[in-house]
């Protein structure tokens, strides 16, 4: 090629490989290609000077290669010195949507703790290529973790040229100019990231493009062609950076890659120079970014690059498992060992939560935990996730040990069997705590017996609301236990022990067999505030007492032939859902001691055991799926607790929970990581060609529209549908598929593959049983405001555990002085280290990752600023830290007083602060 004289505009080429630890194939098998790949790129390292590479984002790839190749070690360590490869700063590289906010933030901060161990500095760029979806807090993270930039490409609504409106369809509002390369990201508290949006995707100079099968090699020349060209696009006069990235999927680091370049440069205007992110950040700091467009909210559209959005109800029992043990982390293990530690015990098991944090991070990746993998590969997250259940809950019991160890367990000569709850929050709670009670030693071994029938009462003897969910054979001791769950108020940083007490079984039984079967076509609860009727076609209404409003047509099924994949929900373009509403289920109402009132319908679904995706047609053969709801009303809740459990007997369909809505909701308004979000409501798509894309979105902590708010335990997909019967909130609650991907027959993606077109006879969930729990509440103009803290209060999870009975209260030593008495009024009049004032959610209470204290993180869940007090012991102090928790800036918004500091949190913003001792 001829050389081209003039000045040159520096190109950025990225060599990097875009790792899914695990997808198409276990991921074992393909830690086989993952040698293959670093080996290549330590040739390249060692054959080019010039030379750097991109590790995705994410630490995970060099970890499982430096697993089974530790040889190259020391190399690769120096070469992070040199920055000639850039790692981190993500352990994985997670999806955003089914995973929660606090783990993001623990991805990232074990991502760059692992970096600084292995001795060298993290990228400073969040870099998440390939996730299905972007939630709008990402900014305010970004920043808060002091990233330079972010860029991802997944989520732009729009730019399908040809094919169809995503804007129609979906109800998502483009939010940024078409053929947008940078922009600023901004969230309601103020933070702003710069933000560069892979218009052409993260392959746009991938070699293995030009690859000819006829010769096994890549077609030099037609490469070295295709970068001038890919510049070309990308290039813009009015931006000093082009940026383009050469790698893809798995891809192999190609020796001529730095040949191709030098080439390229003399045969053009451009000068082709690896590069890393971390360098392109620096460069676009050189840019005027006051002329870049503005953007805020999420990026959760369909358009060049489609976010993939049917994954949060594909294998929905791991969105639920993992959301269980990050509850378990967040709140219960991280806030026991700080709070322990505040009370000066301390605990070598404190150590593991990272190790924790880790196992379960495992799970993460977008290809993992959204459940678009062969079987093998979900069959191993399951065992990673019960790891990582097993090691936090065992450091759970450590902490709760430490805690009653110096707070005190049972008054000395109290035989009651007992446990004990705290809530590390700023409000009283009442929500659902639940725990499993062993019936095993009080003193010796067995001698607590299971009663016909108890009641459990608080400190001072007042029976609390509680039902019994189950009872049976512990899987760990040869004994007998039951599953609580409480409806008691915890008080913030209190511990609250209860006790169990034998009752006459005429009294009140505390029996799973002590339901009151009825022939009534409804049952019936009501409380101070609400009433709650069930009828037999198990739907539900609630009339809230104080406005008179009653909302109708609550909890019915839906179900639809589903020919998509593991990937996207396709439905049959000719075949309605068919909403349930005409079942005949026996119900049941049981009122508990405490006044807890549980009404129960059950009852079966006909369903077609199968649905045809050639044929698009479901079948003759019908079959019945069981299903228990379950509804409580406790005295003094504001919302009715719901409990929905079913097996799936029938293949390929969607299954889907309604809840009537009385008007014409234009909007729905969806909790998400740290922010809400406010989506037109949608329209089905019409005709029957593809892309038949639905409005069907992902929420987390809850969902609301026209006066009626869902609250979930894990993240779900919703739908605002309107069809001859009105309109109706509709959640999914199970996804059952054959295929990984199935572009040709679905009506979704028309000829797109995601993966191979590969059967995955799991992801049908046959068989599989589901327990789900909801919380629903009507709302008016004025609750909305704190809809977001309520649903973010009623999902955290109180510390609980069972009191060993040897362990009197107070806690004394054999030397303490034995005047029982005089410690109790001591102990009683003791105030916890830590309080907190305000309208706030607690959203981690943690040791330090460096060791050196406890840090507390604030939040903000409304849309105006709020104050939040934090009051600390004679011997403690407090200081401000970034989300890394590395010192904070002098922030304004923070006033100190000699025990205390209060701060002032913008909209949906989050403070965070370190506990030391003066």
């Amino acid at each position: 090629m001829a050389t081209v004289s003039g000045p040159r505009k520096a190109v950025h080429v990225i060599a990097h490989t875009h790792w899914d630890r695990s997808w198409y194939w276990p991921f074992e098998r393909f830690r086989i290609k993952l040698v293959e790949c670093v080996k290549a790129v330590v040739r390249e390292l060692k054959a080019h000077p010039d030379y750097s590479f991109n590790f995705d984002g994410q630490i995970l790839m060099l970890e499982d290669y430096l697993h089974v190749c530790p040889e190259d070690r020391e190399y690769l360590q120096q070469c992070a010195r040199d920055g000639r490869i850039k790692i981190g700063p993500m352990y994985c590289l997670s999806d955003v949507y089914c995973t929660g906010g606090e783990a993001l933030i623990r991805n990232i901060q074990i991502g760059k703790l692992w970096c600084e161990q292995f001795g060298g500095g993290y990228s400073r760029v969040l870099h998440m290529p390939d996730t299905f979806g972007i939630t709008p807090a990402m900014p305010m993270i970004a920043a808060g973790l002091g990233m330079k930039a972010f860029v991802f490409m997944r989520g732009v609504a729009g730019e399908v040229p040809g094919l169809t409106d995503m804007n129609k369809l979906q109800g998502i509002v483009p939010q940024i100019p078409e053929g947008t390369r940078f922009f600023n990201w901004v969230t309601p508290d103020g933070s702003t990231i710069p933000t560069v949006r892979l218009r052409h995707g993260y392959a746009s100079a991938a070699a293995s493009g030009f690859y000819e099968s006829t010769t096994g090699t890549i077609h030099f020349e037609r490469y070295v062609e295709h970068l001038q060209k890919a510049a070309s696009e990308w290039d813009r006069p009015a931006h000093a950076v082009v940026l383009l990235m050469a790698g893809v999927d798995h891809m192999i680091p190609w020796e001529r890659q730095a040949e191709s370049m030098a080439v390229a440069s003399r045969a053009s205007t451009y000068d082709f120079h690896f590069s890393s992110l971390e360098d392109v950040a620096d460069d676009l700091a050189k840019d005027d970014a006051s002329t870049w467009p503005v953007c805020q909210g999420e990026f959760h559209g369909n358009g060049a690059a489609s976010v993939l959005g049917g994954t949060l109800s594909t294998r929905i029992y791991l969105k639920q498992r993992n959301a269980a043990i990050e509850q378990l982390l967040v709140n219960q293990v991280e806030p026991g060992a700080a709070f322990a530690q505040l009370l000066g015990e301390d605990e070598p098991a404190f150590r593991l939560i990272n190790h924790a944090w880790k196992t379960l991070l495992t799970t993460h990746p977008h290809d993992d935990i959204c459940g678009c993998s062969v079987d093998a590969v979900h069959r191993k997250n399951e065992s990673d996730m019960a790891q990582a259940w097993e090691s936090a809950d065992a450091i759970r019991r450590r902490a709760f040990y430490r805690i009653m160890k110096c707070v005190g367990a049972n008054r000395q000569g109290d035989a009651r069997a007992s446990f004990a709850a705290i809530s590390f929050q700023a409000s009283t709670r009442l929500a659902p705590t639940r725990l499993t009670f062993d019936f095993e030693g009080q003193v010796n071994w067995g001698d607590i017996k299971l009663p016909a029938a108890y009641r459990i009462v608080n400190e001072a003897g007042e029976s609390v609301p509680f039902r019994e969910i189950s009872r049976g054979q512990s899987v760990e001791h040869p004994r007998k236990t039951v599953q609580l769950e409480l409806h008691a108020p915890l008080r913030p940083f209190c511990v609250e022990r209860f006790y169990l007490e034998e009752i006459p079984a005429l009294s009140a039984i505390a029996s799973p067999t002590a339901a009151t079967q009825t022939a009534e076509t409804a049952v019936a609860a009501e409380n101070e505030s609400l009433v709650v009727t069930l009828l037999a076609n198990g739907s539900f209404s609630i009339t809230d007492k104080r406005t008179g409003i009653t909302r109708a047509r609550l909890g019915l099924f839906s179900s639809q032939g589903d020919i998509g994949d593991s990937y996207d929900f396709s439905d049959i373009p000719t075949e309605l859902e068919a909403v349930y509403d005409k079942l005949d289920c026996q119900l049941s109402r049981r009122v508990w001691p405490g006044g807890l009132v549980e009404l129960t319908a059950t009852g079966m679904l006909s369903l077609p055991a199968r649905t045809d995706s050639i044929s698009r047609t479901r079948s003759a053969e019908l079959v019945s799926l069981p299903f228990t709801q379950t509804l409580l009303l406790a005295p003094g809740a504001h919302q009715v607790e719901v409990a929905l459990s079913f097996t799936n007997t029938a293949a390929d369909h969607r299954l889907r929970w309604n809840l009537a809505l009385s008007g014409k909701a234009s909007t729905a308004t969806a909790g998400l990581k740290f922010n809400s979000i406010e989506r037109p409501a949608g329209t089905r798509p019409d005709g029957d060609t593809a892309p038949r894309i639905f409005p069907e979105h992902p929420a987390d902590h809850f969902i609301a529209a026209d006066g009626l708010a869902c609250f979930s335990e894990f993240p779900i997909n919703t739908e605002v549908v309107g069809d001859s019967a009105g309109q109706r909130l509709a959640i999914t609650v199970c996804r059952s598929t054959s295929y990984l991907t199935n572009p040709t027959q679905g009506a979704t993606r028309p000829g797109v593959h995601a993966g191979p077109h590969t059967l995955v006879p799991d992801c049908r969930c046959l068989g599989r049983s589901f327990v789900q729990h909801y919380a629903i509440k009507l709302i008016d103009d004025c609750g909305e405001s704190e809809l977001f803290h309520d649903a973010a209060l009623w999902r955290v999870k109180p510390l609980c555990g069972q009191v060993d009975a040897t362990m009197h209260y107070p806690w004394r030593s054999a030397e303490a002085d034995r005047s029982v008495e005089a410690d109790d009024a001591t102990r009683s009049s003791s105030e916890p280290p830590v309080a907190i004032e305000g309208k706030v959610i607690v959203s981690a209470f943690k040791p330090a990752m460096d060791g050196r204290g406890q840090i507390i993180r604030l939040f903000n869940a409304t849309g105006k600023p709020q104050d939040a007090t934090v009051r600390l012991g004679d011997t403690l102090a407090l200081t401000a830290v970034m989300l890394d928790e590395s010192p904070a800036p002098e922030c304004e918004g923070i006033a100190g007083g000699e025990h205390h500091a209060t701060l002032t949190i913008p909209p949906y913003g989050l403070r965070t602060v370190r506990i030391t001792a003066r």
